[in-house]
């Protein structure tokens, strides 16, 4: 819903959201953050049938650099997540739907990677 996407990213209406997206006030890729879907939460897995290696992740653009997880939002990998560039903790790794992802400021938008679970 337009209705909703607007309010999400803080404009009355959808024009509104439409106009600062020419504008170059609101980034596609903020708009792409806010309309990413939900995942369902994570099932949980039985103690005796826990996995026996991490689910790696790979990250647009990056090889064998380390990161961690978000504590915020502990993205699982049923989620959708994104990479986070810190400026002394390195990549973490969070759901694109954190409310901490929602907020991140425009100039600092260049340390967004993509990013997905490995199969």
């Amino acid at each position: 819903n337009q209705e909703k996407l607007a309010q999400k990213l803080r404009y009355n209406k959808p024009d509104d959201l439409l106009a600062a997206l020419g504008r170059g006030d609101i980034t596609p890729r903020r708009v792409s953050l806010a309309i990413t879907p939900e995942a369902p939460a994570p099932r949980k897995i039985p103690a005796g049938q826990q996995p026996t290696h991490a689910p790696r992740i790979l990250i647009e653009g990056v090889n064998n650099l380390t990161y961690k997880l978000a504590l915020c939002c502990r993205p699982q990998p049923t989620d959708a997540i994104v990479a986070y560039v810190t400026r002394d903790r390195g990549i973490t790794i969070h759901r694109r739907v954190c409310p901490f992802m929602q907020r991140v400021p425009e100039e600092r938008e260049d340390r967004l990677l993509d990013a997905r679970w490995s199969a």
